[in-house]
């Protein structure tokens, strides 16, 4: 979270949700700073979380940002559908990299999951572009 707040640059993301309150703010403040922010996320599963929302002010900032991202297109989760999910869990915040199991969700600190955070240029450039090639790949489409 510290890394999007001091973001000044770029923030690059591909995740398959984004339903961390505090993460959507943040996000969303970052926009209204003028920080460019792209990359992608899962639509099939985000849509029918972000239509549960009933919070203005997190609705307002999905939306800020869902403008700035390419959806995934795929099948929303039941237990016997096809699991065609983009699970990456990347976010780069100027220099800095995050990444690993850990979700950006409203749920995954309640989960055994991990999280690298780097402070470097190169690698985060190169995760970067990884996630930009997967938003220019449905962004096609």
């Amino acid at each position: 979270m510290q890394q999007v707040t001091a973001a000044r640059r770029r923030i690059v993301l591909a995740s398959m949700v984004i339903t961390s309150h505090p993460l959507l703010t943040a996000l969303a403040d970052a926009v209204n700073r003028g920080v460019e922010v792209s990359g992608a996320y899962d639509g099939g599963q985000m849509g029918p979380i972000a239509g549960q929302w009933h919070d203005a002010d997190v609705l307002g900032h999905w939306k800020l940002l869902q403008d700035r991202l390419v959806a995934k297109p795929s099948k929303p989760y039941t237990p016997t559908s096809v699991h065609d999910f983009m699970h990456s869990k990347i976010l780069v915040a100027d220099g800095h990299l995050a990444t690993g199991s850990y979700n950006f969700s409203a749920n995954a600190q309640k989960n055994a999951e991990n999280q690298l955070q780097f402070v470097n240029h190169r690698l985060a450039d190169q995760f970067a572009a990884y996630a930009e090639t997967i938003a220019a790949t449905y962004r096609e489409r």
